[in-house]
């Protein structure tokens, strides 16, 4: 589509002001060119919605225009809310360090996967570019993934909350939703907020005042599923069962000690590319350098217990600003309360 055309695209979507820096589409409207004429000549969005009424079967767009959604946020450093239920971003593109492979650990070093078709023992990562959006504040999505690797692992949950916690560190809403189908895969899809799935490494984040996760298949049925109430209590621990919990915790992150050792077998195994995403235009060299660093442990359990180690330090301060949560529930509350629902009185497990 020539240039003119795209802009008289743009102008009959957003017909209020063409310099406007909010803006809202419909997936079925997006498209690459649409996106990209987006970034190049009006880069100065702060606020982008893609909506879409919510029907049965889901429209195909919501998990096709993930790559382009990627790409966009990769060229949108003006970028302070996304809001997009209708659409999705995909796991793939956050996983830096492909590690998405490194699913039950329980498995070991000599997983089934290593023998598929395209997949060796040395797998050298693409470059991928990462968000440039720093100053996010406010960010709702649908996460799916498309790969070999659904969406059902605790490494990928790990993936999830590293990558959002390193690349927007400002925000101060996160609400994340995960479909139990996916019209790419039927296979039902899962994020872990067990220890193990890294929701600890979202824990951080200075200005978080609300967190809503939506939890994806067999959420609705049974919340704790699987879940204990240590793996939730860190974020709002009473002095009462502070230290019970605690040992809870630390005899579960004993459990970890052969999937670590698979975990270091595997890192030893893997050649990933030392440029792992493109250099970062508006980003200065130091900012580019200390993101790099923070992102090179992305999905890895060893820094889940790092992170759980460090719970018991005195200057230890697990979500300073937070006031809302929700795991699935109607609505967020206070994360005492969201607790204390998922977890009643009559609960004994945990």
């Amino acid at each position: 589509m020539p240039d003119t055309h795209v802009r008289e695209r743009m102008i009959e979507l957003c017909p209020r002001n063409f310099t406007d820096t909010e803006w809202s589409f419909s997936p079925t409207d997006i498209s690459a060119t649409l996106l990209q004429e987006l970034t190049a000549v009006y880069n100065n969005v702060t606020v982008l919605e893609l909506c879409i009424p919510r029907v049965w079967p889901r429209s195909f767009s919501t998990c096709t225009i993930g790559t382009m959604l990627h790409n966009y946020l990769c060229e949108s450093p003006s970028l302070v809310r996304l809001k997009c239920f209708s659409g999705a971003i995909l796991l793939e593109h956050l996983d830096v360090y492909c590690r998405a492979r490194y699913t039950d650990l329980a498995l070991g070093p000599d997983r089934s996967w290593s023998s598929r078709a395209g997949l060796t023992s040395k797998i050298k990562c693409q470059k991928k570019q990462v968000w440039a959006c720093r100053n996010l504040r406010s960010l709702e999505v649908e996460v799916h993934s498309h790969e070999c690797e659904r969406l059902i692992w605790p490494v990928q949950s790990r993936i999830l909350f590293g990558y959002i916690a390193t690349v927007c560190p400002n925000l101060e809403k996160l609400d994340l939703k995960v479909p139990s189908h996916c019209l790419q895969h039927t296979r039902r899809t899962q994020l872990h907020i067990q220890l193990a799935g890294g929701l600890c490494l979202l824990s951080k984040m200075e200005y978080l005042r609300t967190l809503k996760v939506e939890r994806g298949a067999g959420s609705d049925r049974d919340e704790r599923n699987g879940i204990q109430k240590f793996d939730l209590s860190w974020i709002t621990s009473s002095e009462l069962d502070r230290e019970k919990h605690r040992t809870q915790r630390r005899q579960a992150v004993a459990q970890w000690t052969q999937k670590l050792e698979i975990e270091r077998q595997l890192e030893e195994s893997y050649v990933f590319s030392t440029e792992t995403w493109h250099r970062q235009r508006r980003m200065d060299d130091v900012q580019e350098e200390k993101l790099q660093e923070s992102l090179q442990t992305l999905g890895l359990l060893s820094e889940v217990k790092k992170v759980v180690e460090s719970m018991d330090s005195p200057g230890f301060r697990c979500f300073p600003s937070l006031e809302r949560l929700s795991f699935g529930g109607a609505f967020e509350q206070r994360p005492a309360d969201e607790i204390n629902r998922i977890f009643p009185r009559w609960y004994q497990g945990g």
